[in-house]
């Protein structure tokens, strides 16, 4: 029975000492680095996808950039041609400008900023250099 006792005594021991080597595994500091661990590769995953968004917007840009040399090769009228012309239906500063396809037509679109500071859309055929549209973009037409 002695013997017995020693036993249980020597497993309940042993049990503790697990239990003891367990917790030290699931201790407060290997909690701790391993929070530490996951905001890190949470932050790098971050970087790594800000990383990719630019070189997507980059490859965009230069996309867009492309697009616009083709186009303009296309065209039967310059930009500096259309933008006078849009500047004599709607005087003032053209603050944005793009050569477009609309509806199967070929379009210079200008956005121009009058000296009251409102802005209008007039838009110019690209291949005759004539009026297609003009609109009062901050109110009506």
């Amino acid at each position: 029975m002695k013997n017995m006792k020693i036993y249980l005594i020597a497993i309940t021991i042993a049990v503790i000492a697990g239990v003891g080597i367990y917790n030290i595994g699931v201790s407060p500091n290997s909690q701790y680095e391993k929070q530490r661990k996951d905001r890190e590769d949470t932050q790098n995953k971050a970087k790594e996808n800000e990383v990719e968004e630019n070189e997507a917007e980059e490859v965009g840009e230069e996309n867009e950039a492309d697009e616009q040399t083709r186009l303009a090769k296309e065209a039967g009228v310059t930009r500096e041609k259309a933008e006078a012309i849009a500047l004599r239906e709607v005087p003032g500063t053209i603050v944005d400008g793009e050569l477009e396809k609309e509806d199967g037509k070929l379009i210079y679109s200008f956005d121009i900023r009058n000296t009251e500071n409102q802005t209008s859309e007039v838009e110019v055929n690209a291949k005759t250099g004539k009026l297609v549209n003009s609109s009062d973009k901050d109110g009506g037409e």
